[in-house]
């Protein structure tokens, strides 16, 4: 007796496209859209001060960590906000949740959407099929969206020139506690990272 198993033709998921507000993606009031730091995150968070954002900026990557901190000492950029927005965005007949790692606003205002991602994955075909149609969603409204790798954020002598200018950046009333503040989160754990 022969037994034939057939997989199921799988669910198109179609979700009502929930309206987006990108201009507002730039504004220093903003709270994430997607919180990065709970009780159920299984894997380290970092968190540091910074004075280009409404309070902490936490983030899920060493490499997020370290684009983020060079963020804050360029003075080319004005403002950063972490998970900014969510967007959908269509691939293959299907549509998919996406929410940038930050939305950045320049002095020259400019402002354009970055994900960080290691140069392993972002080399990849299935990435790069995501990262196209990403690309035409956010350009569709007008702005344009950046993958940043280790090209950026391990550049030398700029990322060694940044950890010492957040090091040594004064503290006191008025200001936030600057990089003797970081921290590392291990689930409900936190020491100090340096």
């Amino acid at each position: 007796m022969q037994v034939t198993v057939t997989k199921p033709e799988p669910r198109r998921r179609r979700r009502r496209p929930k309206p987006v507000d990108l201009p507002r993606a730039f504004s220093r009031e903003l709270k994430p859209a997607r919180l990065i730091i709970h009780r159920s995150t299984p894997k380290a968070v970092y968190q540091f001060q910074t004075r280009k954002t409404k309070g902490p900026v936490a983030c899920e990557s060493w490499s997020e960590l370290r684009t983020y901190r060079r963020f804050e000492v360029d003075n080319n950029v004005v403002t950063f906000n972490v998970q900014p927005v969510t967007i959908l965005y269509e691939l293959d007949g299907y549509q998919h949740e996406y929410t940038p790692d930050a939305a950045v606003r320049y002095a020259d205002r400019r402002e354009e959407f970055v994900e960080v991602k290691p140069k392993r994955i972002a080399e990849t075909e299935r990435f790069k099929r995501h990262e196209e149609a990403r690309r035409a969603t956010f350009e569709a409204e007008g702005y344009p969206y950046v993958v940043l790798t280790e090209d950026y954020f391990a550049k030398q002598p700029e990322a060694k020139n940044a950890e010492e200018l957040l090091y040594l950046r004064p503290t006191g009333a008025g200001s936030h506690s600057g990089l003797l503040g970081d921290r590392t989160h291990h689930g409900s754990l936190t020491s100090h990272a340096r």
